[in-house]
């Protein structure tokens, strides 16, 4: 029982203890119907999950006629379920209202006493009834010699099959739903149910409110940590992606409840169902005006813009200026707040529109039409004839101004200064640069259709298109519009430098040259090539840095495959041969007409592999169990087992609004941007040179001839420190000590004053 302290409501939210109260009782409720309809309903089979309070009433009727014995577990849930109600609605009552306050003909009390009626009719024997009483009364019944010998077992078997039921139904919705949590529906389809539960109602309602409320809160705490140089633009960006996209599933879960998402449908049926419930709190120091209706409120507010932009979108907007002065739109805490709210909000619906009308002339890859949030959602609001997408295009305009109001005034009354606008285009000039060096390097002289380079090619040329764009208006200048731009640049530049590790096996080669020169050489560790053996270590070592068969690693990632010599070979060419077997390398695929070539199509250097911030953006910002799991600790690479992915459930349902899940996503991903090696940060161009460099270089000095990266010094070299490592007992020296001498030279000449943060972006 919980105590009535328990039952402050603090800043219009309920404790957990309220959820999880609520849990038992749909779970008690579920086993209830479907024990009333398994042996009340006159249709037999055909029977529906969705009951009314008056269906129960019959069906009970029609149990006590048939004068069939209620179990002991279906009373005692039976009870429990009326108790859990009781404890529920004390919540939504207010302090001072007694059962003389409450309308007689009131849906909430019809259905208590409801409940209590069915429990009087089916359940008046077993009421009370101690356990020493039961166990009696069983062993009275044990005497008793039926004629059917196994008749004592059909009730038990009855209401087995029931709880079955019940419990396959509930573990398959912990275990199978691989949907967007933090927090699960308690309304599902399929599952039994009251179709006129307005208790249950309100508490899915005010469930859905306060996680919008809380994605809000954790979205406008990430870009405060970004002004305050926590945390990078991109990384507030994601937090905020991840947040709208758990909105998204919200949104569905308001669909089945109200049929349609609209905030000011969801704000009058909650305000309607408070007043039926008789839950309007009265005003006081710790209980809030009304439970959720303040978010509510949030939502409503760019709604009614959003309803008037919608019908005034016919007329003349006049010229929507291409620069607009954030602080003279965003307001902190001023009086006219509110004012100022709703002229950004049409500002900000301006630019998108002007946006939107532009797709038709701009490329399928064009960054700002792609990655600018929530224009999907406004395009379709706009062009539909009903008001649909309301809940998400509201919740995007306000998580949009209130991340603007984070960054611009969280230092203090005095504006940030850095604008997100600026900080992109500065961002995408580098990259523009870096991917220029890589096309004009000598390794990429083909530009053929379905090659690296020509994708590289495209994908510079949406880049310059990009930086083209005169755009400085409100929308384009918030720090969630801006962060995403550079969020999606920057896992675009990811993924392309891992093309890049994969083109040719030049990085592969480099590395495990440089993994020789440190055990063999006089090469000193170079921190670059320390955190990419590391960070490669499963993908080009195979699992582990090899100290013997060096040459047999590279051409096992490589592709190579043991080849045993025939008997005759071995009798033919005993005197050349001491080994019966060696590497073969298979050949090379015919990829025409396959679309993208080897080194686009690679599985080994997925890029989710290496980074849980590119592992969220490449699941579309949706976190599973796994990426949840990963998330709370468990290890990166590795399926989480079911009894992790219960604990992460039980996690996430815990939550408040001070250990949000984002801020835990939000520090774990941080990981990528901070360390000896930020994986995240890595400008793996730049890596690509200077590994490509290194091999020209060497190659150059080998052969004497300019520009042909002749990779062939590389097999030597490993072949040579397996049989240096062979002979180590003999002390005999490294058989190729010029080459030795040449690769370090090249090494040091490359990288040397060359500090780790030179192969890091910098945003």
């Amino acid at each position: 029982m919980i105590s009535s302290s328990q039952g402050c409501i603090l800043d219009g939210k309920l404790p957990f203890c309220l959820y999880e109260l609520y849990s038992d009782y749909k779970k008690g409720t579920r086993t209830i119907i479907e024990w009333l309809v398994a042996h009340g309903s006159v249709h037999g089979a055909n029977r529906s999950w969705i009951v009314t309070v008056r269906d129960l009433v019959q069906l009970a009727d029609n149990v006590k006629m048939r004068s069939i014995e209620v179990p002991i577990t279906v009373a005692s849930t039976l009870r429990d379920t009326i108790e859990a109600r009781a404890q529920l609605s004390h919540y939504f009552t207010r302090s001072s209202a007694t059962q003389t306050d409450l309308p007689a003909d009131s849906s909430h009390e019809f259905f208590t006493s409801s409940l209590k009626g069915i429990y009087e009719k089916l359940c008046k024997s077993r009421r009370k009834v101690s356990v020493g009483a039961v166990q009696s009364k069983q062993c009275e019944e044990c005497k008793i010699v039926s004629s059917n010998r196994y008749g004592m077992l059909e009730s038990c078997l009855q209401m087995t099959s029931v709880l079955e039921k019940t419990v396959e139904f509930e573990e398959e919705q912990q275990t199978t739903d691989s949907g967007p949590p933090p927090h699960v529906s308690m309304i599902e389809k399929g599952s039994p149910r009251i179709a006129d539960d307005d208790l249950g109602e309100a508490i899915e309602i005010l469930r859905c409110l306060q996680e919008m409320q809380d994605l809000c809160s954790a979205a406008k705490q990430s870009w405060e940590n970004t002004a305050n140089g926590s945390n990078p633009l991109v990384v507030a960006a994601l937090i905020t992606n991840v947040a709208f996209t758990i909105v998204h599933e919200i949104d569905s879960r308001l669909c089945s409840i109200l049929g349609n998402a609209d905030p000011e449908i969801l704000f009058v049926r909650y305000t309607a169902l408070l007043a039926s419930l008789s839950a309007l709190p009265q005003q006081s120091e710790n209980v809030s005006p009304c439970l959720g209706c303040a978010f509510g409120e949030d939502l409503r507010r760019p709604w009614q813009i959003l309803l008037n932009f919608k019908h005034d979108l016919q007329k003349d907007q006049g010229d929507i200026p291409n620069f607009q002065k954030p602080m003279d739109y965003i307001m902190s805490l001023t009086d006219n707040r509110l004012e100022a709210e709703q002229i950004s909000w049409k500002m900000i619906l301006q630019s998108m529109v002007r946006l939107i009308a532009s797709a038709r002339d701009r490329g399928p890859t064009d960054i700002m039409w792609l990655c600018s949030p929530f224009v999907d959602e406004i395009r379709g609001f706009l062009l539909a004839d009903g008001a649909t997408q309301g809940i998400k295009c509201a919740f995007g305009l306000r998580v949009l101004l209130e991340g603007f109001k984070g960054h611009l005034w969280s230092l203090g009354p005095a504006p940030n200064k850095i604008n997100c606008r600026v900080e992109a285009l500065r961002f995408t000039e580098d990259v523009i640069a870096s991917i220029g060096s890589v096309l004009d390097d000598s390794t990429m002289p083909c530009r053929c259709p379905h090659t690296l380079a020509s994708f590289l090619e495209r994908y510079r040329s949406d880049l310059l298109a990009y930086t083209r764009e005169r755009a400085f208006d409100l929308y384009t200048q918030a720090p969630w519009v801006s962060g995403s731009h550079m969020l999606e640049i920057l896992d675009m530049n990811f993924y392309y430098g891992l093309r890049l590790c994969s083109y040719k096996n030049v990085v592969a080669s480099v590395l495990h040259v440089y993994n020789v020169l440190v055990k063999f050489g006089n090469l000193q560790k170079v921190q670059l090539f320390e955190g990419l053996s590391e960070m490669f270590l499963d993908v080009i070592f195979l699992g582990e840095r090899p100290s013997r068969n060096f040459a047999s690693c590279l051409m096992r990632f490589m592709g190579g495959r043991i080849r045993f010599n025939n008997a005759h070979s071995r009798r033919t060419h005993s005197s050349q041969h001491s080994c019966t077997w060696d590497m073969e390398m298979p050949r090379a695929p015919n990829f025409q007409g396959k679309g993208l070539r080897k080194e686009l199509s690679d599985e080994r250097f997925k890029y989710e592999k290496f980074s849980l911030f590119h592992q969220i953006k490449g699941a579309n910002y949706t976190l599973d169990d796994e990426l949840w799991a990963q998330v709370f600790g468990a290890k990166r690479g590795k399926k989480a087992s079911r009894k992790e992915k219960l604990e992460v459930r039980k996690k996430l349902d815990r939550a408040t609004t001070a250990d949000h899940p984002l801020h835990q996503v939000e520090q774990e991903i941080l990981k990528d941007f901070e360390g000896d090696f930020p994986v995240a940060k890595i400008n793996l161009f730049e890596v690509y040179l200077a590994c490509a460099n290194i091999v020209s270089r060497v190659s150059d000095d080998i052969h004497g001839a300019k520009g042909d990266h002749c990779l062939c010094f590389v097999e030597t070299l490993l072949k040579a420190a397996d049989q240096y490592q062979a002979n180590r007992h003999m002390l005999k020296p490294f058989p190729q000590p010029h080459m030795l001498r040449v690769t370090e030279k090249a090494f040091q000449d490359v990288l040397e004053d060359r500090p780790l943060f030179e192969f890091l972006w910098r945003f």
